[in-house]
C-alpha cells in the first residue's frame, strides 16, 4: 500500500494541474483575452431575480439597498426596512450608468460630458427636505435658504408625490472636488419615504441644464416605487395591518399629510418645516430592536446602544404591549421613536426634525403614540 500511494499522488496532482491550466484557459477566453476577430460576449441580464448591482430600466423592477450615506452621515446598519423599488421611464437620447457609490440611479447625456444626474436614497431621510435643500445651496456656493424660501418653491412629481423643485446657479463643488466649477446648474428634487428620502440631482454647465432640464423633470415624474421582486400587485400590507383597522387621536395642532409608501399615516405639526411624524407596520419583528434603535442611531451617527443600555429604554403601554421608547439627540436634528412588536408585525411610530422642534412636540408624540388602539 504504501509503496503505491507516491503513484497515486503523483497522477492526482498531475491530474489536477492540467484542469487547472483548462480553466484558466476558458476563463481568459470568456473575459476577452483573445484579442483576435472573435465577437464579445453580449452582456445577459436576468430580470426575474434582480440583484442590487443590476440597473433598472422602465417596466423593470428592482430590490435596491439604500445607498451609501450622504455628505456627514454614516454608513446605514444593517436590518430592515429595505429601500424602494425604483423604476423609471428613460427620455429619449439619455442613456443608463451602472450603479454608483451614493447613485441607486445613474444617468448620462451623450454629448454633454460634463452632464450628471442621479437618484439616491438617502436612509433615514438624510436630515430632512429642508436639510437636503441646505446642502444643496453650499453645494453652489450659496447661503443659507429660509424656510419660507422653502416652502416657495415650485412643486414637481417625483414618486407619486409633490416635491420641492429647485434649481441653482452657482459655482458647483461636488464632493472630494477640490475646487469649485463656475458658471454651473443644480436642478434637484426630494421626498420622504418610510425611513428614508430619495433624492434626483441634475448638475452641469447652465447651457446643458437648460437644455435638459424638461427631460429632467420628465424623468422625475415617472420614477416610482414598485412591489417588491415576489410580491404580486395587489399585494394587501405587508404584515396584514391596515389603516382602517388602527385607530389613533391626532394632537391639536398637527395635520396629516399626503400618502406615502409603507405607511399607514403621516402628520405634519402645524407651522414647522422638515418635521413629520408617521406609523409603518412590518411583518415580524422587522430585523428586531436592537438593530433598528442602533440603524437609527446611526444615521444621526451616534454610537450603538449596548445591550444594557436597549434594557433600560424607557417603555410605553402602546396597543396593550410594552412598546420601547427611542430618543436620539443627533445635535442639529433628532429622532423621536417608538417600537412595539405584536408577533406577527411590529408597528412604528418614528418623528424626525429640528432638535428644538421635536423637544417642543415631544408631549403631543406621547400622546399620539398612547392613542394608538
Amino acid at each position: 500500500m504504501n509503496e503505491r500511494t507516491p503513484s497515486r499522488t503523483s497522477s492526482f496532482l498531475a491530474a489536477a494541474l492540467v484542469a487547472a491550466l483548462v480553466a484558466a484557459a476558458t476563463v481568459s477566453a470568456g473575459c476577452g483575452g483573445d484579442r483576435g476577430g472573435t465577437h464579445p460576449i453580449e452582456e445577459k441580464r436576468v430580470l426575474s431575480e434582480p440583484r442590487p448591482d443590476h440597473r433598472v430600466a422602465a417596466d423593470t423592477r428592482q430590490r435596491l439597498g439604500p445607498a451609501g450615506p450622504s455628505e456627514g452621515m454614516r454608513p446605514m446598519q444593517d436590518g430592515p426596512p429595505p429601500g424602494p423599488s425604483l423604476a423609471w421611464d428613460l427620455p429619449a437620447g439619455w442613456k443608463e450608468l451602472p450603479p454608483a457609490k451614493f447613485r441607486d440611479a445613474n444617468f448620462a447625456v451623450p454629448g454633454r460630458d460634463r452632464l450628471e444626474c442621479y437618484v439616491t436614497v438617502l436612509p433615514g431621510g438624510g436630515g430632512g427636505i429642508a436639510a437636503n435643500i441646505a446642502r444643496w445651496h453650499r453645494q453652489m456656493g450659496l447661503g443659507a435658504i429660509s424656510d419660507a424660501e422653502i416652502l416657495a418653491l415650485p412643486r414637481t412629481r417625483f414618486f407619486g408625490a409633490d416635491g420641492p423643485l429647485v434649481r441653482i446657479d452657482g459655482s458647483f463643488q461636488g464632493s472630494g472636488a477640490e475646487k469649485a466649477s463656475g458658471g454651473y446648474t443644480m436642478a434637484a428634487t426630494v421626498v420622504e419615504l418610510a425611513d428614508a428620502a430619495v433624492t434626483a440631482k441634475l448638475v452641469g454647465p447652465s447651457a446643458d441644464v437648460a437644455a435638459e432640464f424638461d427631460r429632467f423633470v420628465a424623468l422625475c415624474a415617472s420614477m416610482r416605487d414598485i412591489a417588491p421582486a415576489g410580491v404580486p400587485e395587489g399585494h394587501p400590507p405587508v404584515g396584514g395591518f391596515d389603516a382602517a383597522g388602527l385607530k389613533w387621536t391626532a394632537p391639536e395642532g398637527w395635520r396629516e399629510g399626503p400618502a406615502k409608501q409603507m405607511r399607514l399615516v403621516t402628520f405634519v405639526p402645524a407651522e414647522t418645516t422638515g418635521v413629520e411624524c408617521y406609523v409603518t407596520v412590518l411583518s415580524g419583528v422587522a430585523g428586531g430592536l436592537e438593530a433598528n434603535v442602533n440603524r437609527w442611531r446611526g444615521q444621526l451617527g451616534q454610537t450603538p446602544l449596548s445591550a444594557a443600555d436597549l434594557a433600560a429604554l424607557t417603555v410605553l403601554p402602546v396597543l396593550g404591549r410594552d412598546a420601547r421608547l427611542v430618543e436620539i439627540d443627533g445635535g442639529a436634528s433628532s429622532l423621536l421613536g417608538l417600537v412595539c412588536e405584536l408577533g406577527p408585525q411590529t408597528v412604528f411610530v418614528k418623528m424626525t426634525g429640528p432638535t428644538e422642534v421635536l423637544r417642543a412636540e415631544r408631549e403631543r408624540f406621547l400622546s399620539f403614540c398612547k392613542s394608538l388602539s
